[in-house]
């Protein structure tokens, strides 16, 4: 069975998912979790890793709001 790996993205609207540009056509969370799926797929592992990419994006936070939910968003999730 693959061992999953598991990412979470915290941040403001960037990381909720807003898109600012034309240029951008989904959230960053979403690429991240593309380009490691694909970099596991190029390199041989993909049946030994499974990927899981949590997203924790508030619109309008500030770091130090953050840094207030950063234990139960981010530590509580367990992230490798």
């Amino acid at each position: 069975m693959p061992r999953t790996i598991t990412f979470v993205a915290l941040g403001d609207s960037l990381t909720a998912g807003f898109i600012p540009s034309r240029i951008a056509t989904q959230p960053y969370s979403r690429f991240l979790k593309e380009i490691t799926d694909d970099f596991l797929l190029h390199s041989n592992r993909s049946h030994k890793f499974t990927t899981r990419f949590i997203n924790r994006g508030v619109n309008g936070d500030l770091t130090s709001d953050m840094l207030l939910r950063f234990k139960r968003d981010v530590i509580a999730l367990k992230p490798n």
